[in-house]
């Protein structure tokens, strides 16, 4: 191949040229210094796959030249073109050596060097485009299937989750929503008491709550001297019985009992006295649920499964 500073020289005398412009023109000349070398000096069988060689890139690229000015060329195409090129500087390179006195063959060997070098860096940029669609359709699959992050920006949660907690979000566990439609994948599992859930916040359908899962759909809540009951039995699992729950809103005064609907869940938030959930604006809806909160990733102090 040639030095950078001829590839450059050629670039400004040959840039506004097209490629296939440049190949059709490069044959003939090529085709032209071939018959004027005598026939002992090279061998007749090179001449002919060279002008094969030549003649078959310049039909292959103006069937995908024109594709490969968009971002999905097709692959086997592309290969085709550079192993073509590949081989038309070779047999160049291989006439050249056994005429070495003669410029226009090293001349004919600079400008397929050229073209060789505009291909590639034709499809140089549909590759890195490709790539970041590519690399962008597979984050959008994993953040809306599989798992998205969120940052924790109150207190509500405390002390399970603080305000600036970076937090991973299991999406497919309950059946992640397709987006833009109304449906919902299988899920792995059913919601559970006790799971720290996101979900849309009812009242702001443009903001996502993280709250602890209390009431499943057709239970009675009530709370009662600081502790949950369940259909009037008081609940028993140690996350619950470590938190000191307060009757705070319409929802949770002190005697009230709550029945939860169909397909509906009842929220509370770990720091009972400052968090404003299902005690002030009701439930949760199935189809409102984006996630179980699984792990807190940062910062790395604060590194923990959420349970």
């Amino acid at each position: 191949m040639i030095k950078r500073n001829k590839l450059n020289e050629l670039h400004r005398q040959y840039s506004k040229v097209s490629l296939d412009e440049l190949v059709r023109t490069f044959t003939k000349e090529t085709a032209n210094v071939l018959n004027s070398l005598p026939e002992i000096e090279y061998n007749t069988s090179s001449r002919k796959e060279f002008l094969d060689l030549s003649s078959a890139f310049l039909k292959d690229y103006k069937e995908s030249g024109r594709l490969s000015r968009t971002v999905f060329a097709g692959k086997k195409k592309v290969k085709l073109l550079f192993k073509e090129a590949h081989k038309i500087i070779i047999l160049t390179e291989l006439i050249l050596a056994n005429n070495k006195d003669r410029p226009a063959l090293a001349s004919l060997l600079e400008k397929w060097s050229y073209v060789y070098n505009r291909l590639h860096n034709q499809f140089a940029l549909r590759d890195w485009i490709e790539s970041i669609i590519v690399a962008f359709f597979l984050a959008m699959v994993i953040r809306s299937f599989v798992v998205q992050a969120f940052k924790i920006p109150t207190g509500s949660m405390r002390m399970t989750l603080i305000e600036g907690d970076l937090i991973l979000v299991n999406k497919f566990i309950y059946g992640p929503k397709v987006p833009f439609t109304k449906l919902r994948l299988p899920a792995v599992r059913e919601p559970k008491r006790g799971d720290v859930i996101v979900f849309i916040y009812p009242e702001d359908r443009k903001k996502d709550f993280i709250k602890r899962l209390v009431g499943l759909p057709g239970e009675t809540i009530e709370i009662k001297g600081g502790s949950i009951y369940i259909n009037d039995k008081p609940v028993t699992e140690p996350i619950f019985n470590q938190i000191y729950y307060f009757n705070k809103g319409e929802l949770a005064l002190a005697g009230q009992k709550i029945v939860v609907p169909k397909d509906s869940y009842f929220v509370l938030g770990d720091n009972s006295a400052s968090s404003k959930d299902s005690r002030f604006w009701g439930f949760v809806t199935k189809d409102d649920l984006l996630g179980q909160a699984m792990i807190i990733y940062w910062p790395l102090p604060r590194i923990r499964i959420i349970k």
